[in-house]
């Protein structure tokens, strides 16, 4: 079994992983909690429309493995994929963009853009409530509450009308505790539909998604100064 490691927080990683191809991110987005074959993941990327051919998932893959901590064993002449362990699993699977996420944060602080500190994965619950809600990223701009959700998933296309919406009007219930000032944003590492963007925009909520997530931090300081 060969297993090779990333350095989480190179940012030739950031900008690598934003240039991947669409089936290296299905690829990325499947939860795998046992080693999986070649084949395996082949049928699932052509479920969800991706035609490629076995010799070039895992060639793709094997590339994959240099940036993800993936581990692979020979069954027999079959190729088994895993992660090294859950926290691996965890980052590949959408953690890796709110720590892109932090980056630019941290820098903004840096420049007093950002008041005092900002805070990542904070749970948030309404006094009274026995349920709560998690925020990946929020700060306070020009006495201004900031929330930003991330995510790495399809947010367009079959069978993600649901979750989109979900999406937005999580982001626009947990916004209105911080007041009417409060400030939505949602970081999409996939492109989305015209119809979601239309009801971001109906709820306030600021979109940066695709490549434009490559200029983050300029869109975090428009977003912050009302532009």
């Amino acid at each position: 079994m060969t297993c090779s490691q990333v350095k989480h927080k190179s940012s030739g990683f950031f900008i690598s992983s934003l240039q991947r191809s669409q089936h290296f991110s299905a690829a990325r987005n499947r939860v795998i909690t046992r080693s999986t074959s070649t084949a395996v993941l082949r049928e699932k990327l052509q479920e969800r429309g991706f035609i490629i051919n076995l010799r070039s998932v895992q060639r793709d893959l094997v590339r994959l493995s240099v940036m993800f901590p993936l581990c692979c064993a020979d069954d027999g002449g079959r190729k088994l994929w895993s992660f090294a362990d859950e926290d691996s699993r965890v980052f590949a699977n959408g953690g890796w963009l709110e720590l892109y996420v932090n980056s630019p944060l941290n820098s903004l602080k840096g420049e007093g853009v950002i008041q005092n500190k900002h805070y990542m994965n904070l749970h948030i619950q309404r006094k009274g409530a026995t349920s709560h809600n998690e925020v990946d990223a929020c700060f306070m701009a020009g006495n201004r509450l900031h929330l930003i959700e991330c995510k790495t998933k399809r947010m367009a296309g079959k069978g993600t009308a649901q979750m989109t919406t979900d999406t937005m009007y999580k982001l626009d219930s947990i916004s209105e505790l911080g007041g009417l000032g409060s400030k939505a944003m949602l970081v999409s590492y996939r492109p989305l539909n015209d119809a979601d963007k239309q009801r971001a925009k109906d709820l306030r909520i600021r979109v940066v998604e695709g490549r434009k997530v490559q200029e983050l931090k300029s869109e975090l300081v428009k977003w912050i100064q009302g532009s």
